[in-house]
């Protein structure tokens, strides 16, 4: 089993029925979070007998609350299946721990919906704080996982263009391409049989295909000169120019959507076209690829970055299979960064106990450096600081 990796912000998925005939289905719905996630499982109904006994129902309960505690406090995700005999001070006493440690909770009611559950369409819903995502399960998020304030229907009769997202285009990797007949959606050739692949994972997308060279083109030396600043910001504005801007058939077919911005796909091909940034980055400090996310601002997409630990909205570069999330101007930064032309400081991604004697402070603000997130050190003067201490000019 691959190990978990640790969170900035750890999440705990509570999965819940209201019913007997409901048990097996949250059963399955939270072992399947909980591979995809690679969460340690907890089940309500594996640490006693299944019985509506409060001694039981409470004493299982109290082993599972010592169980998620450890987790968490390690800063590990996990996902419970709450028993359907457990009630609401149950779920209660969960939001408290959750908030003890300062965690994201999310509770999946699983009798709201007899439709067949996707566990990979959810969480991709989900992570973008879709209230599409309730055609399944009522979420209760917690602030600053997702805002969803945005898609109540305004009242007002003004004309609002429609946004349109399909889906995020995870790309996998294949040594030969499959889809021969189609062209790469970044230069346009034709595919041969024997070229190195990516191509979106999404069954009914078949469009999104690259070349693995295209797909890693630019290479982050040439992004760093070719990317705006406004898409480095941790809350971007799209100035693209309008020659600029890409627009798909249906935004150039609707009246009303004269603005490629408002379209996550175009956004896509907006940066695919003027080769601003690469689609898809093999980056040192992790060991899967990272795919570019770029979506309509109005959705209100937030991600914890990663790298130096910091909100970031709209764009990011992520590892589906990992949660892994990274600001662009993070991505972008130089490993070896020179401090007011003098001192020489390497960027760290491993933890502070592996490239540090003991966990220190930073030498500017002289706060604490978390161990999980990046910074900056020198070996010879053992002086370190928060990236962007020592580094302003990277924080737009």
């Amino acid at each position: 089993m691959q190990m978990q990796m640790q969170q900035s912000i750890p999440m705990m998925m509570i999965v819940k029925g209201h019913s007997s005939s409901s048990r097996e289905k949250s059963k399955t719905v939270a072992k399947q979070l909980a591979e995809h996630l690679k969460y340690f499982l907890i089940d309500q109904d594996d640490l006693a007998p299944i019985s509506p006994d409060d001694v039981n129902i409470n004493s299982s309960f109290k082993i599972l609350h010592q169980i998620a505690s450890a987790q968490l406090s390690l800063k590990l995700g996990v996902v419970i299946n709450l028993s359907p005999n457990s009630d609401q001070t149950h779920v209660n006493q969960l939001e408290d721990l959750s908030n003890t440690h300062k965690a994201q909770m999310i509770l999946l009611d699983t009798t709201t919906s007899t439709s067949p559950f996707d566990v990979k369409s959810y969480i991709e819903k989900l992570s973008l704080g879709f209230p599409q995502a309730a055609d399944y399960f009522r979420p209760h998020l917690k602030p600053n996982l997702a805002k969803t304030t945005s898609f109540r229907p305004s009242r007002e009769k003004v004309p609002v263009p429609p946004k349109i997202f399909k889906h995020l285009h995870e790309l996998g990797s294949f040594t030969k391409s499959t889809a021969e007949k189609l062209p790469c959606k970044s230069c346009q050739k034709q595919l041969l049989v024997s070229d190195p692949i990516y191509h979106c994972l999404e069954s009914n997308c078949k469009d999104y295909v690259f070349h693995k060279a295209c797909a890693e083109s630019p290479g982050l030396e040439d992004a760093r000169k070719n990317c705006p600043e406004f898409l480095r910001q941790a809350k971007p504005e799209y100035g693209f120019e309008s020659d600029q801007k890409y627009r798909c058939k249906i935004c150039e077919d609707n009246k009303n959507r004269s603005d490629g911005n408002e379209c996550s796909d175009c956004l896509l091909q907006t940066i695919i076209n003027g080769k601003l940034l690469p689609v898809l980055v093999l980056h040192e400090s992790h060991p899967h690829p990272l795919n570019l996310i770029i979506v309509p601002i109005s959705l209100n997409y937030e991600f914890r970055c990663c790298g130096c630990g910091g909100l970031g909205q709209t764009i990011s570069y992520r590892c589906f299979d990992c949660n892994f999330n990274l600001h662009v101007r993070c991505v972008l930064l130089e490993r070896n960064f020179k401090k007011d032309n003098k001192q020489t400081l390497r960027l760290n991604y491993g933890s502070l106990e592996e490239n540090c004697w003991e966990k220190g402070e930073c030498n500017v603000c002289y706060e604490e450096l978390p161990p999980e997130l990046w910074f900056y050190y020198n070996s010879a003067t053992e002086s370190k600081g928060h990236i962007f201490c020592l580094n302003p000019a990277a924080d737009k």
